[in-house]
């Protein structure tokens, strides 16, 4: 099987991704034995945004256009270590200034707690992605910004296992988080690529998520113990919400009765 991946999408500008460029005028100079048009290809399309449609799961072995956001882990989360190790590396450009940004904080904030202790201690840096912006702006319309308290009981969470913690903060609205997320073992993002954002919270030891699919890719990709908030899209559609439900209700239950509780 081939895959070809749009052009357009920022996928390519992000990550090494071991993939064919281009869509359905790609096939057509891709060893076939006659014309490929949009006509003549099988398509299918998702349920919605973030609903795990099966049958995608099922395609014939023919040529075929899938249309969605896919944003479902189901989808390939069978094939976790696949995607992690062989296909979404960041670009060494954007790996490096994240290493870069990281290393500062992680230094300086030893440099403060050999201060104030008189020794060295190993960091475990536990990084956090605050999103606002158009989740604060368009609640109307579904969305749910995840609430400061949840934050600071996260961080809680971690102060609690780790008392060499330190906290990384990324945010499509860094300023609001320096005015109200506040800790004396935190620091904030100074670069102004989301980019660079993503591959530095990739490199935190653990993370806490906010809402939206950049906060949900922060966290499956940085492997290791990931907080998220609890939060259901505030949809009008009742067969939406069973969807939505029958599939992540359980997720999110156990996540919550071994973190909150």
């Amino acid at each position: 099987m081939v895959t070809f991946i749009p052009d357009d999408l920022e996928l390519w500008t992000l990550f090494e991704v071991d993939s064919y460029v281009g869509g359905v005028e790609s096939l057509k100079n891709f060893n076939r034995p006659k014309p490929v048009s949009s006509c003549n290809l099988n398509s299918y399309e998702e349920i919605s945004a973030a609903v795990y449609s099966r049958n995608i799961t099922n395609l014939p072995h023919q040529d075929t256009i899938i249309y969605g956001y896919l944003q479902s882990f189901k989808y390939f989360d069978f094939m976790k270590s696949e995607i992690l190790q062989h296909q979404f590396h960041f670009k060494e450009k954007y790996r490096n200034l994240a290493e870069v940004m990281l290393q500062r904080a992680i230094t300086t904030h030893k440099s403060n707690v050999q201060s104030r202790n008189g020794y060295l201690v190993d960091i475990v840096v536990v990084g956090i992605h605050v999103r606002r912006g158009d989740f604060v702006r368009s609640q109307s319309q579904g969305y749910v910004p995840a609430p400061l308290p949840y934050f600071y009981r996260a961080m809680n969470y971690f102060h609690t296992r780790y008392p060499n913690v330190m906290f990384f903060v990324c945010s499509n609205e860094i300023i609001w988080c320096k005015k109200y997320l506040d800790d004396d073992n935190i620091f904030y993002s100074d670069s102004a690529s989301d980019y660079v954002d993503l591959a530095a919270l990739s490199l935190c030891n653990h993370t806490i998520i906010s809402s939206g699919s950049y906060s949900w890719w922060a966290g499956y990709l940085n492997r290791k113990c990931i907080i998220v908030h609890l939060s259901i899209c505030l949809s009008a559609s009742v067969s939406f919400l069973s969807i939505y439900l029958s599939i992540y209700l359980s997720i999110y239950l156990s996540i919550y009765l071994s973190i909150y509780l």
